[in-house]
This record gives structure tokens, sequence and C-alpha cells, in this order.
């Protein structure tokens, strides 16, 4: 087997396990980014174990984990009533059959400062146990309600008020490497080895060059994308069909720039 065709059999699966480990630490930061967001300052620290997915209906984000310390933590804070399944409003997501007891405390989720145009939203903090011993904790849809009664009592503080000021920043490095695995990354891998080999012979526009210099990336492109759904509702990809087009586009511009210093290089060496 020669070198080309070994290195190409050998990028494949090189690239997509790249990939893979870029996608596994994109989503881990963005557990966590929910959980300060949302469950920390009446929970505190993330369990290590602790999974999310977002639900499509409400926009919320519901979590996972096994550890117990974590669960009793938030039923101290949360000072939970137990109520039944059937109470529960959002409860298209939840595994029904496997419940063993449900928690739930009306408590506002924002700052008391709020209360000073007289609005206050709030949520309905949720803790459930499953058989297996695991935990599920959400935050169920509460509508806004209108507070005119200066005699109300003032807004429930949270148990960890520091977290409260928590805000996602912008990640630059995760939005360079999404771009560069998807967009940059395929056609570089492709074309530039292929011209580097294919530099002394006439077959730039050859079909096995077509095929590695402007087939190859998309496609590459394309199942990089597609394995985003192994990590849902993380990546700030629109589609497969736009970040295979940009992909396509990229890899034409690259193809015909260094194809064109190759010929004007071959023109130059002729004539001198």
């Amino acid at each position: 087997m020669n070198r080309q065709r070994l290195y190409y059999i050998a990028m494949v699966p090189v690239f997509l396990i790249g990939w893979l480990i870029f996608l596994h630490h994109t989503y881990r930061a963005a557990v966590q980014d929910k959980w300060m967001e949302i469950a920390a300052p009446w929970a505190g620290s993330m369990p290590e174990d602790a999974e999310a997915d977002k639900l499509t209906q409400y926009g919320s984000c519901v979590f996972t984990f096994t550890d117990s310390t974590c669960a009793e933590t938030i039923q101290d804070c949360l000072e939970p009533i137990a109520i039944p399944v059937e109470q529960l409003k959002d409860k298209e997501h939840l595994p029904l059959t496997e419940i063993e007891s449900v928690y739930r405390c009306e408590r506002p989720t924002e700052k008391e400062s709020s209360r000073d145009n007289g609005y206050f939203p709030r949520s309905y903090p949720v803790l459930i146990t499953l058989k297996d011993g695991s935990y599920i904790y959400y935050h169920e849809s509460g509508a806004t309600r209108h507070i005119s009664d200066e005699n109300q009592p003032a807004a429930l503080s949270p148990t960890f008020p520091e977290y409260l000021t928590y805000s996602k920043q912008l990640d630059l490095f995760t939005l360079f490497t999404d771009i560069l695995f998807t967009v940059v990354l395929p056609p570089l891998l492709c074309i530039a080895p292929r011209l580097w080999f294919t530099r002394q012979r006439r077959c730039l526009l050859s079909t096995k060059t077509t095929a590695l210099c402007l087939l190859l990336p998309v496609a590459l492109s394309g199942v990089a994308v597609a394995t985003v759904k192994l990590y849902p509702d993380i990546m700030s990809i629109t589609g497969n069909f736009k970040v295979c087009q940009l992909c396509a586009e990229w890899a034409l511009t690259l193809y015909l720039i260094t194809a064109a210093i190759i010929g004007i290089a071959r023109l130059a060496r002729r004539k001198s």
C-alpha cells in the first residue's frame, strides 16, 4: 500500500476521533454552564456525574445524577413538599413508570430586585427520585405573577446567592474549534497532501483528485456534523447543508488557489 492511500485511510478515523473528543469536552462545559445558570443558586456545585437534556417544548433543562449528597442538599434548600406525579405540569419528558417520589416547591428563580417593577417571575424547582436510585432535577415552568400588595412577603433568598450573578461568556475557543473541524480542517487534510503527492504530475484535474480534494472533505464535514446528534443542544451548528456548503466553498477556493500557484510555479520553471 503506497503512502498516499495509507494517509487517506488513516485520516478519516483520526479526524473523527479528534472531533468526538472535542464534542465531549464541549458537552461537559455546556452541562456545567447550564447547572450554574439554573440549579446552582438552589443546589450548589454540580455533581461530577450530572448529565443534561434540553426540553424542546419548554426550553428548560433537565439534569440527572446519582449523587445522594447533592440530592439531600437540594431537599434542604428547597424545603420540598411531596406531591403526586399527576400534579406536575411539564411531565411529558419524565419516565413516569420509574418514578419513586416527587418533590416540588414554589420558589423564585430571579433576584429579589425583580420585584421593583411589580412583577415577580416564578418557577417550580422539582426533584424526583427514581427507583434505580438516581435523581432528576429541573425547573417546571410557571406563569409570571403580578404582585400588587406591598404586604406580600419578600422574595425568598437562595441558599447559594453567589451563583446568581453567574453569566456565561462567549467561548471563543469552542467557536473557533467548531469552525476549524467542520469547515477548515477537512479540506486542508484532503487537499494539501493530494497536491503534494501529485506536484510533479499532470493530474490536478483528474477524477481521483476531484474526489479527494472536493468530494471527500465535504463528506467528512457532513459526517462530523452528523456526530453532533450524540450531544444534542450544545453546538452552534445550524444544519448539515449550510456547514457542508461552507466547507465546499472553502475546499474549492483552496484547491483553485493551490492549483494556480502550482501552475505559475511550473510556468516560471519552464521559462527559466
